[in-house]
């Protein structure tokens, strides 16, 4: 059973209108609906096509509930039940009630969202979702790229755990998994700057559980993996002349050129200036 009040207060508003009938059977049908199994939502279909009293439907809940809650199961079926409605005026709100979880960061309401598109728009069957569904897309991705590029000013509010959910509600969304997301992590900056904390922190994962799961995926301890693409980082920036010393030095997270030099004495058995030669020549 739905246990929240929207319901009750829906129908209060259709005492002595004629949506009062309608939201009755709406109600009924919303009762049947398992939000975890798509299947059962198929019992939308009919008060959907009510398009006059969906546009009433939909211009209360603007108002009461401009955004979805998850917890509140009475709420999910009342999208669900706009989201099955043919009306441009009823997918604006479809819409909007997305797109308003996605701008506050309400990471339960936006999955749910886009789970009900994606899931709606799988065989076809609602073309007017479709650009919902692009939309959706988009701001996945964006998303993404903000995970993996670690962006400060704009930080993602979406974890790894839920980026999987969203390719399974997304067809034509492709998550990488863990080890592509530590990759790209650390493919545009040298690793002698970032720590396992660090990267933890931008799969939004404890260190704890990280590095289990690095260990688990890599097959060695991030800390070991972190030293051997430094050293990696560092002989291609040194077999590169038109990279300064300096800049290798600054770069890969040395206080000074010395210090560069003892590191690559330890390391290598030779100077940073030797090794260019040799990688160089």
């Amino acid at each position: 059973m739905m246990n929240d009040d929207l319901f009750e207060i829906l129908e209060d508003a259709t005492l002595g209108t004629e949506w009062q009938e309608w939201m009755k059977e709406a109600e009924r049908a919303s009762v049947l609906v398992n939000l975890r199994r798509p299947e059962t939502w198929a019992v939308l279909r009919q008060p959907a096509k009510n398009i006059a009293a969906m546009r009433w439907l939909t211009g209360k809940l603007r108002r009461l509930r401009p955004s979805l809650s998850p917890k509140a199961p009475s709420e999910c079926a009342l999208y669900i039940l706009a989201a099955h409605c043919r009306d441009n005026t009823v997918t604006g709100y479809v819409t909007d009630t997305f797109v308003n979880s996605y701008r506050t960061q309400h990471r339960a309401g936006t999955l749910f969202c886009m789970e009900v598109v994606g899931r709606m728009t799988l065989h076809d069957e609602y073309p007017h979702l479709n650009a919902l569904y692009n939309l959706m897309m988009g701001l996945a991705l964006k998303e993404w790229r903000r995970l993996l590029e670690g962006d400060e000013d704009y930080p993602c509010f979406l974890t790894e755990a839920d980026f999987r959910r969203v390719e399974r509600s997304l067809p034509d969304f492709r998550y990488g998994g863990f080890k592509e997301m530590v990759r790209i992590m650390t493919g545009n900056r040298p690793v002698g700057t970032l720590t396992a904390g660090e990267l933890a922190a931008r799969c939004h994962q404890s260190e704890t559980v990280f590095r289990e799961r690095f260990k688990e995926e890599f097959g060695q301890p991030v800390a070991e993996w972190l030293r051997e693409r430094r050293k990696e980082d560092i002989l291609a920036m040194l077999s590169d002349t038109a990279i300064p010393l300096s800049d290798v030095s600054e770069r890969n997270g040395f206080h000074s050129l010395s210090t560069l030099s003892d590191y690559c004495q330890r390391n290598f058995g030779k100077s940073p200036s030797l090794l260019r030669k040799d990688t160089a020549g």
